[in-house]
C-alpha cells in the first residue's frame, strides 16, 4: 500500500504534460501527454484488479487520479468547490457511503484564500504526514500482535 502520494504523482504528471502540450504542442510534448494519460488510465481503470494482488493499488482508482486534474484546470474557486462536492457525492453514491464524510472538507477548502501559510508550519506538516502513517501502521501491528496472545 503506497498511500495517496502515488495517486497524486499521477495527477501531477498529467497536469504537467497537458500544460506542456498546450504551451508548446511539439511531438515530444504530445508523446509526454499521451504517455501520462495512458499510464493514468491504465493504473486507474484497468490495472487496479491486477496490481492489488501484488500489493500495488491506486487510491480511489481513476477518480483519485483525474479529480485533482479537473479541479486544477477549473477556472474559478466557486466552480472548483462545486465540482468537488458533486464529484464526492457521485463517488460516494457509486462506491461506499462512508465517502460522504469527504464533504466535511468542503468548508475548509472554502476558507483557503490562495496564500501560503506560515513557513514554520510547513515543516511540521512534512513530519506529521509520514509520522501519522507510521503510527497507524504500528497500532495495526500491535492489534494483530495482541490478538495472537
Amino acid at each position: 500500500y503506497q498511500g495517496i502520494l502515488v495517486t497524486f504523482s499521477l495527477s501531477i504528471a498529467i497536469i504537467f504534460s497537458v500544460e506542456s502540450f498546450f504551451k508548446n504542442p511539439n511531438p515530444t510534448n504530445r508523446l509526454l501527454m499521451l504517455v501520462a494519460l495512458t499510464a493514468a488510465l491504465c493504473y486507474g481503470l484497468v490495472c487496479p484488479v491486477i496490481w492489488k494482488q501484488y500489493g500495488f493499488a491506486i487510491d480511489y482508482g481513476a477518480y483519485g487520479i483525474f479529480l485533482p486534474v479537473i479541479i486544477y484546470f477549473t477556472p474559478k474557486k466557486v466552480w472548483k468547490i462545486t465540482f468537488t462536492a458533486l464529484a464526492i457525492i457521485v463517488f460516494a453514491l457509486c462506491t461506499k457511503p462512508i465517502h460522504f464524510y469527504q464533504l466535511l472538507a468542503i468548508p475548509l477548502l472554502m476558507l483557503y484564500n490562495g496564500e501560503c501559510g506560515t513557513p514554520k508550519l510547513k515543516y511540521m506538516f512534512y513530519i506529521f504526514y509520514p509520522l501519522h502513517l507510521v503510527l497507524i501502521y504500528a497500532i495495526m501491528y500491535l492489534i494483530v500482535f495482541l490478538r495472537q496472545i
